[in-house]
């Protein structure tokens, strides 16, 4: 089955939490949040009452961090916005609601990396165990004004631009990968 992108919202400006304008989720069966922010930053919420599942979270020295997390066979409908809470979490994220999910046991494999420099980054090679997957990558920029500019695979769901003080760049995209095989994305930013 081959996966839509239904809706997205991009959020920032979270230094105490912040809540998403609302978007349209009918006919998702999963959604997703990319978020960035300090360390202190929990799950996610949503105005649908859905429960979240955190991916593992990647820490950088300065405490950064970004972390996926994903619902699956959400309630979805119009009025759909998400909430990252606390206090100075300078968080940012980008939510997006996907159909052609599978039903259950949707989530295959992970990588991930805590720090790089200059204008572009990878997360790690991830092989999908099956043909067809949804392949998801985000990632941040430390410096204010940093905004997502392109991935060399995939298509980008959204960025948050970051602003010091106020919150950190989050950017987020995705690939539906026809034939399984090894798989390194890059993200490539305004700045470094």
């Amino acid at each position: 089955m081959a996966f839509t992108l239904i809706s997205s919202v991009v959020a920032e400006g979270g230094a105490n939490g912040i809540t998403s304008s609302s978007i349209d989720t009918t006919g998702s069966n999963l959604t997703i949040i990319a978020v960035a922010g300090w360390t202190t930053f929990g799950t996610p919420s949503d105005s649908k009452s859905n429960t979240y599942t955190a991916l593992t979270g990647e820490t950088n020295s300065s405490n950064g961090k970004t972390q996926l997390f994903y619902c699956l066979n959400p309630t979805v409908g119009t009025g759909h916005t998400f909430t990252i809470s606390g206090s100075g979490i300078y968080a940012g994220l980008v939510a997006a609601a996907f159909s052609g999910a599978a039903t259950s046991s949707a989530f295959d494999v992970q990588n991930g990396t805590t720090g790089g420099t200059g204008t572009s980054g990878q997360a790690g090679s991830i092989t999908p165990s099956v043909n067809g997957e949804l392949i998801l990558y985000a990632g941040p920029a430390g410096n204010a004004g940093s905004l997502l500019s392109s991935v060399d695979i995939g298509t980008i769901i959204g960025s948050t631009t970051g602003t010091a003080g106020t919150d950190f760049s989050i950017g987020f995209a995705w690939y539906e990968q026809a034939t399984a095989a090894a798989i390194n994305p890059t993200l490539t930013w305004n700045q470094s």
